[in-house]
């Protein structure tokens, strides 16, 4: 009796909340707070007599009594409708993405991005190649080729559309669903496309609006089903892809199947129950969203542990399709599956921003350190430390490389625990060479290395067969005298020219009758050693600016005065033209040992690979810095843009009339 009493009393109390929310004016809603209030506590009084009367003598009650019966659907209707759209407000775009994510790309002007690719050299390349011509001609399959250019079609009907920008103008979620059941289970028959969600949030324009608009520009035979109460429109393309839209929580969601838009609305009526499991409570997410740079436009989120099982499974599939074929190819593949990636290694953010003229860049990669193996934890843990390498060098270097990241002993130590058995050969050779040489084991003898490591290239020469770098390197030496003997082992049975430069000793071999001139010498604790004498001259004389001085290594050196593990500058036009030229060698090389994959080779890269880096040499350098910090590695790049590309930068950044 007590129970039905109170079932009742608590059905005229939301009554009595749902009139006032809906029927009474702003100016009568002050005193909505203690009326409710004094409502609910007349529910949990002990005499339910008692409650009812007092529920009754409430002028709340007798105003609900007088109105028409017929009214009360419409009065919760109404009051449920205003309640979901003042939550709504309230719901981030994150809360309709389930917390099992392994991908999501989050676009903070979807419209502005997609314009931005489209103009920049690199988009403009990628859409003037003859993509089906080119697929056809390297006898693609059929069933492959044709998802591919329907996809790209799909994409490029719609970025290329004249309301695009009016519509994709917001902030954009795209996240990539765990489809592990589907992988293991074979179920669908494009795993990742129908574990696609994306999230929309049209900010504070009406959703109705903007879905309505998205419908018109997407192209299909649409139908409406029912979900908890959604509407959700089913899209069919004229390419037969089913595209599922929907409404809920004042955001628009859509997804390529209708699992994804089920999952986000089971995630919205869990929020109002307080019943939560969306990213927002995904703590690697959340820590990565927080370390977001200001002004950041796009911002990349991976679980790496996901990510690592759905890649295994990927590439099981694909070796269990080899099996048939009697040849170690498949061992091979297993033996890859089989061994650990990465352990330890949790998850990954990346984001970007445009800043003047440079594209600044920022990668943050996660981890246990307990579960790392050797040389992942001395890569993650090792303290970062100041260079002054970029100081000693001149600015007109193509490439210049340093990292306090060399730790022979350790390589040495990981070659012999996993290498296979013509790699512990090698290593036996090398050893008994080094014990002839120096009369040391390879312990002691990779011991007279310190961890600091410059790699410098003045200058890629294409004008032979092959492109060939000149190259310097300066590797920290603990042990000078040791190494110094050892050298002089190297040798003594060889022609040699010795000078002395700013004071110090350079040694040059004499080789090709004095034409070619690998040199060495010991400076400040370095080993200096470069294919021609010209290279350790300029870091000794120092008769040309330093590269720490130059105005591009400036324009894209990330906080050069702090201590880091990494940092690197290269001159890109000159660094592509170098990768054109390899690329064209390899063709070269495919040819002479297959005519016929070598017709395909050179399709590919005089078509697609060689113009796709043509559009790099839009930027004039690039910079890249990394640093590790107590369970993360953080790498931050700089890339300048050419006066051009700035050009149509700026022109991205006006929105259209």
């Amino acid at each position: 009796m007590k129970r039905s009493f109170l079932l009742f009393f608590s059905f005229f109390t939301l009554c009595s909340a749902v009139y006032l929310l809906v029927f009474y004016p702003q100016k009568d809603r002050e005193p909505l707070g203690k009326i409710t209030e004094e409502a609910v506590q007349l529910i949990h009084k002990r005499s339910p007599i008692s409650t009812g009367k007092g529920l009754l003598n409430t002028s709340v009650t007798r105003d609900l009594i007088s109105i028409n019966s017929s009214m009360l659907p419409r009065v919760f209707i109404k009051g449920i409708e205003q309640q979901l759209r003042v939550f709504s407000q309230s719901i981030a775009p994150q809360e309709l993405i389930p917390s099992y994510a392994m991908v999501v790309l989050e676009l903070e002007d979807a419209a502005a991005t997609g314009k931005s690719f489209l103009d920049s050299r690199f988009g403009q390349t990628l859409n003037t190649i003859n993509w089906p011509a080119v697929l056809q001609r390297m006898q693609i399959k059929k069933q492959l080729r044709q998802p591919l250019e329907q996809n790209a079609s799909g994409l490029l009907h719609l970025l290329t559309h004249p309301s695009f920008s009016q519509v994709f103008g917001k902030r954009l979620f795209l996240a990539q669903l765990s489809a592990l059941p589907s992988l293991i289970q074979d179920k669908q028959q494009h795993p990742l496309l129908d574990n696609l969600l994306i999230v929309m949030d049209p900010g504070q324009e009406n959703p109705d609006t903007v879905l309505s608009a998205l419908l018109d520009i997407l192209q299909g035979r649409q139908t409406v089903l029912k979900h908890f109460g959604f509407t959700v429109h089913a899209l069919k393309t004229p390419k037969r892809q089913k595209l599922y839209l929907a409404s809920v929580g004042g955001k628009i969601i859509f997804s390529f199947a209708q699992q994804p838009i089920k999952d986000s609305i089971a995630l919205f009526l869990g929020h109002l129950f307080k019943q939560r499991n969306d990213l927002l409570l995904n703590q690697e997410y959340t820590k990565m969203e927080k370390e977001r740079p200001g002004k950041t436009d796009f911002f990349l989120y991976a679980d790496l542990f996901r990510l690592k099982i759905h890649l295994k499974i990927f590439f099981a599939q694909f070796s269990s399709q080899g099996k048939s074929q009697k040849s170690q190819e498949p061992q091979e593949s297993q033996k890859f599956i089989n061994y650990p990636w990465a352990p330890g290694v949790r998850s990954m953010g990346f984001y970007h921003h445009t800043e003047k003229n440079t594209e600044q860049l920022k990668t943050v990669v996660r981890f246990s350190q307990d579960q790392l193996y050797p040389f992942q934890k001395h890569i993650y843990t090792t303290p970062p430390s100041r260079s002054h390498s970029f100081e000693e060098v001149p600015a007109d270097l193509l490439i210049s490389f340093w990292c306090n990241w060399l730790e022979p002993r350790l390589w040495w130590q990981t070659t012999l625990a996993h290498g296979e058995q013509e790699e512990l050969a090698a290593a036996d050779r090398i050893a008994a060479w080094i014990k002839e040489k120096t009369d040391m084991n390879m312990e002691e003898f990779l011991g007279l290395f310190g961890k600091n490591l410059s790699i410098h290239v003045a200058d890629i020469s294409t004008a032979g067969f092959f492109p060939v770098p000149r190259l310097c390197f300066s590797i920290q030496i603990l042990h000078r005298k040791k190494m110094d003997a050892f050298f002089q082992k190297i040798i003594a049975d060889l022609p040699v020219s010795r000078t002395m430069v700013g004071g110090v000793p350079v040694v040059s071999l004499l080789a090709a009758q004095g034409m070619l001139q690998p040199s060495y010498a010991f400076f400040n604790g370095y080993l200096l050693l470069a294919d021609s004498r010209e290279q350790i001259e300029d870091i000794l004389l120092k008769k040309k600016t330093p590269l720490a001085e130059g105005k591009k290594f400036q324009a894209v050196a990330i906080k050069p005065e702090e201590p880091a593990n990494l940092r690197l500058f290269a001159r890109t036009p000159e660094v592509i033209n170098a990768l054109q030229e390899l690329a064209s060698w390899a063709g070269t090389m495919i040819t002479v040992r297959d005519r016929r994959a070598g017709a395909t080779s050179k399709l590919l890269i005089d078509q697609v690979i060689s113009p796709l880096l043509g559009s790099f040499k839009a930027y004039h350098a690039i910079g890249i810095q990394s640093a590790t910090a107590p369970g993360e590695l953080v790498i931050d790049g700089t890339v300048l843009r050419t006066e051009t590309e700035q050009e149509s930068a700026k022109k991205n950044l006006i929105s259209p009339e």
